[in-house]
């Protein structure tokens, strides 16, 4: 099969040497890959394919719940940082069950279409499902440290700052996780989608993700 590889946001096919440099990246590398991919990429794609536009990109709605997601983590952060702990807590859970649901979604009904696709050079399913499980874990030590700190509350603050300090500091990686892991599905895994799925296919799931959202 024949699959035309799409950046977020490109006007053609990503080459193979493009999606390669996506390889083998850790978190601090993450800004310069996306300027990276940007700039050399696109250069790429204006020289050797200027008539190529994508189809319609159908995933794109269930792509930009990620910024919704992200807006809920910092709401819950702001809440956090006023020290008011029962909203801070509430909104984390808030965004734990739509996060939770978001990423079930993608294992359970887009993964199974993605891995038609074949070998995504930086994008191996296991990617993909080894960040869920590390973001699942980052989530599960947050509502530990939250309970923690309610449960210990003092109106001294030099009793709990320290505490809420580790517990941004430990938001902080988990962010980072989550742009890399965005990012990686913004260039490989979505773009991917789009040339496996058929129209047919991209219509049901799209229907599918806007019931479960409903529900």
């Amino acid at each position: 099969m024949s699959v035309k590889i799409y950046k977020s946001g490109s006007s053609g096919p990503v080459s193979g040497t493009c999606l390669n440099r996506a390889s083998g990246i850790n978190l601090g590398q993450k800004a310069d890959l996306h300027s990276d991919l940007s700039h050399t990429c696109n250069g790429l794609l204006n020289a050797k394919n200027p008539d190529m536009t994508p189809d319609a990109a159908t995933f794109r709605e269930i792509e930009l719940e990620h910024e919704e997601l992200n807006e809920l983590f910092l709401a819950h952060q702001e809440a956090l940082l006023a020290l008011d702990l029962q909203l801070a807590d509430a909104r984390l859970d808030n965004y734990v069950q739509r996060l939770l649901r978001h990423m079930a979604f993608e294992e359970e009904h887009l993964i199974p279409v993605y891995v038609r696709v074949g070998t995504v050079p930086g994008g191996p399913v296991e990617f993909f499902t080894g960040e869920h499980a590390r973001m699942r874990e980052f989530l599960e030590r947050f509502r530990g440290a939250i309970e923690d700190l309610r449960s210990n509350f003092s109106a001294d603050a030099s009793a709990h700052g320290r505490r809420v300090i580790a517990l941004f500091d430990a938001e902080a990686a988990y962010k980072s996780l989550v742009e890399h892991h965005h990012m990686r599905e913004g260039n490989l895994f979505f773009p991917a989608l789009e040339s496996a799925a058929t129209h047919e296919e991209k219509k049901q799931l799209l229907e599918r993700f806007h019931r479960e959202r409903r529900s």
